[in-house]
């Protein structure tokens, strides 16, 4: 399968295809050189583009599958609809419009999907609204049959409560079915469904905390989740780190219940994260490598926040992807924080399966 990865950070959702035994054949396009990297990591193929070096207009034809992944440039709970950048959407959707790929996914966050539930037409006065989703219009102007689908990675294996939204376009002359496949929802609380992988079933085999409490879980040694993680790592524990503790915050955060915010006077502020549980799923932002910030997250048992790897695990990203460790653990929280998980790949391969057909040229 020869796939076309637009944005794809460190690459984590097209290494799960590669599950499916898919023989992938990767394009990459804006990508910068410490997700270059990680990307060569965990791909079986190894690039050397550079995060200025545009494709040639040949390299973009007779994909497969386009993986794309706009960024939409601003935290999405500002309320103008004005100041989301819109640039690399149009983008995706000209680069669908154009070259035409079998399967084309397009990836964003849930809470963008208000903003692309409307058209927007230029006038004098500024921006007027039209209620319907352009996405979906426009994938079915350009020849396709399309999809939205919002779901959430802990039904699906991933320990982390993570909702993302998919837009999935399959070429007209691959079939039409007569309704959308919708992927089977594998973990849940209702009967008959796996219960979520926690916390402490992400990161308990991690045994490379250097705080003086005793790391104990109650959780099986090396569970499922945990095996998978580990398939083709040489290393569990590479890029294990967080941000430093000072002494006097230690016994503070110690004694601070789980499931409530701390409140840890550092340097002349108060540092605000939430204690997490060890027997729920995480819910990490992009700081959780730290004791205050977005989404900043103190581990369940010690005294300390997240390190990157134990993020890495919550997040749904194997051992064997690893970051640059001479670049600031701000961005590698912030890489890992962007991804989605390898194991989504299933739902999404569920749904564009019977058009993998040899008939279709796959």
């Amino acid at each position: 399968m020869k796939i076309f990865e637009f944005n794809p950070g460190i690459g984590a959702l097209s290494v799960g295809f590669e599950y499916f035994g898919t023989n992938i054949v990767t394009q990459v396009q804006k990508i910068n050189k410490n997700e270059l990297f990680s990307y060569n990591s965990c791909h079986k193929q190894q690039f050397s583009v550079s995060k200025d070096e545009f494709i040639e207009i040949s390299k973009l034809k007779d994909h497969d599958l386009g993986l794309l992944r706009p960024d939409f440039g601003i935290s999405m709970t500002q309320k103008r609809f004005k100041e989301v950048k819109y640039y690399d959407l149009w983008s995706c959707l000209a680069y669908i419009e154009q070259f035409k790929p079998k399967i084309a996914i397009i990836i964003t966050p849930v809470s963008v999907i208000p903003y692309l539930n409307t058209s927007f037409n230029y006038v004098e006065d500024g921006f007027h609204m039209v209620s319907k989703d352009m996405v979906v219009e426009s994938m079915q102007k350009s020849g396709y049959i399309a999809w939205q689908l919002a779901i959430d990675q802990v039904q699906y294996g991933v320990p982390i409560y993570y909702p993302v939204n998919f837009y999935v376009a399959v070429r007209n002359d691959l079939g039409r079915p007569e309704d959308a496949i919708q992927p089977t929802i594998l973990h849940g609380t209702s009967s008959g469904k796996r219960p979520y992988f926690s916390v402490a079933d992400a990161i308990a085999d991690l045994s490379t905390c250097r705080c003086e409490d005793a790391c104990i879980y109650s959780t099986s040694p090396l569970n499922t989740y945990q095996a998978w993680c580990r398939k083709s790592a040489e290393d569990t524990v590479m890029n294990n780190v967080s941000s430093p503790v000072k002494p006097e915050h230690i016994e503070l955060i110690r004694n601070m219940p789980e499931g409530v915010m701390s409140k840890v006077w550092t340097e002349g502020k108060i540092a605000k994260g939430s204690r997490s549980r060890a027997d729920r799923p995480g819910d990490l932002g992009p700081d959780y490598h730290k004791l205050t910030g977005k989404g900043a997250s103190i581990h369940p048992i010690c005294p300390r926040p997240f390190t990157i790897r134990e993020g890495m695990r919550i997040h749904g990203l194997p051992d064997h992807i690893i970051l640059k460790d001479d670049i600031s653990l701000n961005k590698q929280a912030a890489m890992v924080h962007e991804q989605i998980s390898p194991l989504i790949a299933g739902p999404l391969h569920q749904m564009i399966d019977p058009y993998i057909t040899p008939q279709n040229g796959f």
